[in-house]
């Protein structure tokens, strides 16, 4: 019933699951408790990443957004992985949806 797939067939797939999704559900978790959510389809991490820096208030201080779960069909065993290329889309990381976790950068003490 399985059979072996050539890297060009999964590309082939991938490219077609990615032309299905429209819309992304992203909630982001701050640390007080409060939750953002924003939807997006083919935008990059970047864009939530400024998003973030309008909300916040203060955004001159450092910050940097994780994920645990990969989205609602994956999960992401912990612990916590930071985000850091924000050039992706969400259609290739997240799925349909995912919780990033929001967290100041700033030196322990």
């Amino acid at each position: 019933e399985k059979y072996l797939k050539t890297r060009k067939i999964r590309e082939a797939e991938e490219a077609a699951r990615r032309s299905r999704i429209t819309k992304v559900v992203i909630r982001v978790l701050f640390p007080d408790g409060h939750t953002l959510e924003a939807f997006h389809s083919s935008e990059t991490i970047q864009s939530l990443d400024d998003l973030l820096t309008e909300a916040v208030a203060q955004p001159e201080l450092p910050f940097y957004i994780c994920t645990l779960t990969s989205g609602c069909l994956a999960y992401t065993t912990p612990p916590k992985k930071q985000i850091k290329d924000m050039s992706q889309d969400f259609s290739a990381g997240f799925v349909l949806c995912a919780i990033v976790y929001f967290a100041y950068d700033l030196p322990i003490g």
